[in-house]
């Protein structure tokens, strides 16, 4: 990857994301987007019955991803969206989960809508709950 736009927070092992409506997505990602570091435009990729994504944009390219991700400001940067991301999905119904840690790798690439198979052998139609772009 030569440029960063969109951080990932990749969270698994929810209870249950069935109880999770658009109308909560939405609330997330209005609540998200004030952070002064985005841009505004966020996503939230229902990817399994336990499995959530939550994208935001980053006001500003980050050229270098690799660089950029090794800083220990931007380690404490994901770090706290990450918990932002956790608290507001709780305040938004969202029973346990915990955010994968390999999600905030630079260039790392999430889930889009669409069939994908489970590691059970379970085929799951991952969904777009919301979007503010």
């Amino acid at each position: 990857a030569t440029v960063q736009r969109w951080v990932l927070v990749d969270v698994d092992d929810i209870e249950d994301t069935n109880r999770f409506t658009a109308d909560q997505a939405e609330a997330v990602i209005t609540e998200l987007t004030k952070d002064p570091e985005l841009s505004g435009g966020a996503a939230v990729v229902q990817t399994s019955p336990t499995g959530l994504q939550v994208w935001v944009r980053l006001k500003h390219d980050r050229y270098g991803p690799r660089a950029w991700m090794a800083k220990k400001a931007t380690r404490r940067w994901t770090l706290d969206l990450a918990g932002k991301v956790m608290a507001l999905l709780e305040q938004n119904g969202v029973r346990g989960g915990h955010v994968d840690p390999t999600s905030f790798h630079a260039g790392r690439f999430g889930r889009r809508p669409g069939w994908r198979m489970l590691k059970d052998g379970t085929v799951f139609r991952a969904s777009l709950l919301a979007s503010s772009v």
